[in-house]
């Protein structure tokens, strides 16, 4: 039991000190950009209009994961993500043809960042919701797995923020996904890991959209 207890310990450990590395990594890789690139200051705003601390703003760069899960960025630590202070102010770098996402419990909202001047108001659209129902070949089609992604693909020329989001259809063939951003999403069934019946929806802001 003492070996294991201290195992376990040191494996805890080992964890901690990884974490701990990675974001000091971040935070001089933020550091470093603040410094190389002009400054831009401005403050989010909720879709009611108060100010929101800690709204994560990811900056997209080539070569790093830009993927939203869950109203969050996946893989922040391995991306450039700023956040907001407790009075919702934020100062991230004015990179040339950038573009920002952000991210909070209460909304979302995507910025092109070419000729925006300090201060910067980001108003955050609400989230949106996809209730839907399968069928195959007519009939009901309970407990089947499905998957919410982004319509962009992977195209090389320009970054782009990823979506995913899984869910499983109940006993009456009901899904839905909670937190989407609002635009056009793909809603896929998958089968052992492949993907079929692909669906555009449509998905408006703070509102529920249905698909059959």
């Amino acid at each position: 039991y003492e070996e294991t207890a201290q195992m376990k310990a040191e494996s805890n450990a080992r964890q901690d000190a990884a974490t701990a590395k990675a974001q000091a990594r971040h935070q001089n890789k933020i550091a470093a950009l603040l410094e190389k690139y002009p400054q831009i200051e401005g403050t989010v705003f909720s879709p009611g209009g108060q100010a929101v601390s800690n709204a994560a703003i990811l900056i997209g760069i080539h070569g790093e994961p830009a993927t939203l899960y869950n109203r969050q960025f996946a893989y922040a630590e391995q991306s450039t993500v700023f956040s907001t202070r407790a009075d919702g102010h934020f100062t991230i770098p004015l990179m040339p043809y950038a573009k920002a996402y952000v991210a909070h419990e209460d909304g979302f909202c995507e910025v092109a960042l070419d000729d925006v001047k300090s201060p910067l108001a980001i108003q955050l659209a609400p989230w949106g919701r996809i209730e839907g129902t399968v069928t195959l070949e007519g009939r009901i089609a309970p407990h089947q797995k499905m998957t919410l992604r982004d319509t962009a693909g992977n195209p090389l020329s320009q970054v782009h923020l990823s979506l995913y989001a899984q869910n499983e259809s109940d006993d009456q063939g009901r899904f839905f996904f909670d937190g989407v951003p609002p635009g056009e999403v793909m809603v896929w069934r998958m089968v052992a890991n492949h993907y079929f019946d692909e669906q555009v929806v449509d998905v408006a802001a703070g509102i529920t959209t249905v698909c059959q």
